[in-house]
């Protein structure tokens, strides 16, 4: 099935950036785009997922502080050539890195483990108490279980990071 060009692309931006009202409206917005793309139902449950989970963690975790007016952006589309549903946050991440430390942990378990059982693993962690006080962390594995994609973390000190998922539309 051949699949339109479209896409759309948000920048969260200042003090008001870190308003949690805009994860409702990106996953509208994105709920809009996928169904006017025919998606089917399962597809659509994907990408509700992953774009909440990522839309949070820009909020969370992106350094709202410094020089100039920081930006956060959530960017989704439709690769035509390949029938790829791409979903992309870039974010500058807050200065004590722990957060980066921590996405690291979790997509090498990804690539280790496979999403299913990194997944299982960390349920595990949490159930068990062993999670040193952290959060849950659960929202990038949910997208590549629940939603079924691929992730790819990019780090550069200079332009931040950016997580991307990437999900077949046909089989």
């Amino acid at each position: 099935m051949p699949y339109a060009h479209l896409a759309m692309s948000f920048e969260l931006r200042g003090p008001r950036g870190r308003d949690w009202s805009h994860v409702a409206k990106l996953r509208g917005a994105a709920d809009f785009l996928a169904r006017s793309l025919e998606l089917p139902a399962v597809v659509l449950t994907a990408v509700a997922v992953a774009v909440e989970e990522l839309a949070e963690n820009l909020i969370k975790y992106h350094c709202w502080e410094g020089q100039g007016e920081p930006c956060a952006r959530l960017t989704m589309g439709v690769v035509q050539e390949r029938a790829e549903l791409v979903i992309s946050s870039q974010s500058q991440l807050q200065p004590d890195r722990e957060h980066l430390d921590q996405l690291k942990r979790v997509f090498s378990s990804i690539e280790v483990h496979g999403p299913r059982e990194a997944y299982t693993r960390r349920v595990s962690e949490l159930a068990a108490g062993e999670d040193g006080g952290q959060l849950a962390q659960l929202g990038l594995y949910r997208i590549a279980v629940e939603g079924g994609f691929a992730l790819t973390l990019h780090h550069a000190d200079d332009a931040g990071i950016t997580i991307t998922a990437t999900l077949p539309l046909s089989s």
